[in-house]
């Protein structure tokens, strides 16, 4: 768990970096909001799977579904003008390697619809939503992935560290470094 605690650390400092602009175009001003608000998801669905916070099916699923709708071709459509504003952290080579960003952007959609669609009711988290031996087999985006993985089959808690190192491998790849 102490991984997805760094992760989730990381992007609230990006939605910490994102708030403190100033002025900045609508374009650029409507992703950092998605960010933030995709952030604020992770973090709670994190308290959840740490046992932070007490389990709540509805909310947990809300928060998985918060990420999904912001992730996708919504995502991608967001990172289509204006990457380089004032204000924005967004490396131009997002132009250059489209097909990635969009990969990762799809990624994140289906990881963070896992997380919602393999969630379970009851007053605890239960069993069958955390992670299962042998899953962290299954790759990701640090990992050669597993030729044809089944996204559905793969546990609530093990999409959810999919869907988080998903977050990092874009931020990785298209956030530009400030010294």
């Amino acid at each position: 768990m102490r991984f997805s605690s760094i992760i989730v650390g990381s992007m609230l400092a990006v939605a910490a970096t994102c708030a403190s602009h100033g002025e900045t175009g609508d374009s650029v001003r409507g992703r950092q909001e998605d960010m933030k608000t995709m952030s604020m998801a992770a973090k709670q669905l994190s308290g959840y799977f740490s046992g932070k916070r007490t389990y709540d099916v509805d909310d947990f699923i809300a928060s998985a579904k918060e990420i999904s709708a912001r992730s996708g071709n919504r995502l991608s459509a967001r990172f289509t003008t204006d990457i380089a504003a004032e204000g924005s952290n967004a490396s131009p080579s997002i132009i250059d390697d489209r097909t990635k960003f969009d990969a990762l952007a799809r990624d994140l959609e289906r990881y963070s619809r896992q997380v919602a669609d393999s969630a379970k009711g009851g007053d605890m988290l239960p069993p069958e939503m955390k992670m299962r031996s042998g899953e962290v087999l299954e790759g990701g985006p640090f990992a050669r992935k597993k030729a044809n993985a089944d996204i559905a089959s793969f546990s609530s808690e093990h999409a959810f560290h999919m869907m988080l190192q998903t977050c990092t491998a874009c931020h990785a790849a298209f956030r530009l470094k400030r010294q």
